[in-house]
């Protein structure tokens, strides 16, 4: 990166105040040193941006953090504070949260991959965490109505993030029912999603009925579509409710079994 001397940021600040009270109007660059000087600066800021710019392009890539960028646009707090904003204006970053930002170029080459790096990015923004709930409910056609948010468990706070490109919902989840999920990749990167069974177990644990009257009215007239459960998603099911002896889901299962639902 280019870095200019202090001398030449303080003729670039002056510079709107050098064209409108000391370049008369009618000069040419030629004309004028301060002129060509002002000139010269604006080419070496345009490099400077796209040396910049090229080089956050290079990173391999869907998201950056502060820490990144502090190697690339320096550390002094306020200076990179300000590029940052540069960029983002540039539409080079779109922030996420803080200290974190799309990298909108690489985003953009991978269209057939968006909602997977989506998920991605969601995983990485809160960590531990994977993909369950309704999202995973609604991709694999359980849940009639449509879900505009990626959703996780997570063992940490309860959360939400809206970011321009969606938003990604965090349950908090005790250590002990953390699990169920696999491994996938998009673009070398790995992230992690619960089964179907698993994430309608996180599902139905995470919503709260205070009668058994309130459970089994919850689950008969809800817009569920039972059928969408293989036979391997049952069995697993029924595993998860066995291995965890939770009441609740003891008698949430019982009750599936006995309307013939699981």
């Amino acid at each position: 990166m280019i870095s200019l001397p202090m001398e030449v940021c303080i003729v670039v600040r002056i510079h709107y105040l050098a064209y409108v009270f000391i370049i008369p109007q009618k000069a040419t660059i030629s004309e004028n040193p301060l002129a060509r000087l002002i000139c010269v600066l604006d080419i070496v800021s345009k490099s400077t941006y796209n040396t910049v710019h090229m080089e956050i392009d290079s990173i391999p890539s869907v998201y950056v953090t502060r820490s990144n960028l502090q190697i690339i646009l320096g550390k002094n707090r306020r200076t990179l504070d300000y590029r940052i904003s540069a960029l983002m204006k540039k539409k080079v970053l779109e922030r996420l949260k803080n200290g974190f930002y799309l990298n909108i170029a690489y985003f953009n080459k991978s269209q057939s991959q968006q909602q997977q790096l989506l998920e991605y990015i969601g995983g990485t923004m809160v960590y531990p965490s994977y993909v369950s709930l309704e999202y995973i409910l609604e991709k694999n056609g359980f849940l009639a109505e449509s879900v505009y948010a990626v959703t996780y468990i997570t063992t940490k706070k309860t959360r939400r993030i809206a970011t321009k490109r969606g938003n990604f919902i965090y349950r908090s989840i005790k250590e002990d029912l953390f699990f169920g999920f696999t491994a996938q990749t998009v673009d070398n990167a790995e992230y992690f999603v619960a089964s179907l069974a698993k994430a309608l177990f996180d599902f139905l644990y995470l919503t709260p009925w205070k009668t058994k009257q309130q459970m089994e009215t919850f689950l008969k007239e809800s817009r569920f579509n039972w059928k969408v459960l293989r036979e391997k998603d049952k069995l697993e099911f029924k595993q998860i409710i066995s291995q965890v002896k939770i009441k609740k889901m003891n008698t949430a299962c019982q009750f599936l079994k006995e309307e013939r639902m699981i």
